[in-house]
């Protein structure tokens, strides 16, 4: 099992979160994070902490993964996840692929 993911403001509530449950042991909301990432936080930031914590994220936004890179990422994976997570628009997952620990 994969140790985290971030849901950004594109993919909180947009999920089925038991979908997601099944592959990552902790799920962390944009929303319940406010204090290091305030609501319309750059990509960069959001990459930021990401990276630091090491997690993947979960977003809609079609070239977020261009912060990854923005703060030292060398090698990512995107994978478009709508179907399997039964979203309700266009998901994208954000691994990082430096650190295989997520």
């Amino acid at each position: 099992m994969v140790r985290g993911v971030l849901l950004d403001e594109d993919a909180d509530g947009n999920v089925d979160e038991r979908q997601l449950a099944r592959f990552y042991e902790k799920i962390v909301r944009f929303r319940d994070v406010h204090e290091e990432l305030p609501k319309g936080s750059p990509d960069r930031n959001i990459a930021d902490y990401c990276k630091r914590n090491k997690i993947s994220l979960l977003t809609g936004n079609t070239d977020a993964y261009t912060a990854f890179f923005d703060v030292g990422s060398k090698t990512v994976k995107i994978t478009e996840l709508t179907r399997q997570l039964q979203a309700k628009k266009r998901l994208y997952l954000i691994k990082i692929e430096d650190d295989q620990s997520q």
